[in-house]
């Protein structure tokens, strides 16, 4: 009996950490887009931006495995440092462009990670196809369109630009899906 209550407490918690992480990961764009304007004074960079965001997130990790005992090595430390520069030119590229575009935009393709993850993974890492994923990306593109509601004939620069800057953030942070 106590082993199903551990299992559902970890569900639950997994459950929460989603949950939190998607509204963290829609607050960035909030912040990136705040931070990019001149709401409180001058503008920062998309340099300055993205690179608070990592040394917070280091600084994080850091205190989360000093006092958790955790002992992190990398087994391949050229492959860490590409998926590093990589993950932090597409966060650029996104904070950047996120201070162009209106808001709900930005984070509407910031939400649409898991789409072109799926997508790339099925087409990059040859992932097995399964008709139910095909179905999750109609509808998660779908949805997707529907809040950026596009002007085909003149879709913006700034936009492309953070498709690209999404593309690359997930190539290097996203291997791991399935």
């Amino acid at each position: 009996m106590s082993e199903n209550k551990s299992v559902n407490n970890k569900i639950i918690f997994g459950i929460f950490y989603m949950l939190a992480a998607s509204a963290f990961i829609g607050g960035t764009a909030v912040v990136a887009k705040i931070l990019g304007k001149d709401y409180f004074g001058e503008p920062l960079s998309p340099f300055q931006i993205s690179q608070s965001r990592f040394l917070y997130g280091f600084v994080f990790v850091l205190i989360f495995t000093f006092f958790n005992k955790i002992k992190i090595e990398s087994p391949n430390p050229k492959l860490h440092l590409a998926r590093t520069s990589l993950g932090w030119i597409g966060a650029t590229i996104l904070f950047g462009s996120s201070s162009l575009i209106p808001v709900n935009d930005a984070v509407a393709l910031n939400f649409s990670n898991p789409v072109f993850a799926m997508i790339f993974s099925i087409i990059i890492l040859k992932e097995k196809y399964f008709s139910y994923r095909c179905i999750a990306i109609i509808i998660t593109f779908a949805g997707a369109l529907i809040l950026i509601r596009p002007d085909f004939l003149s879709l913006s620069g700034s936009l492309l630009i953070m498709i690209g800057g999404v593309y690359l953030f997930l190539k290097e942070t996203n291997k791991d899906i399935s």
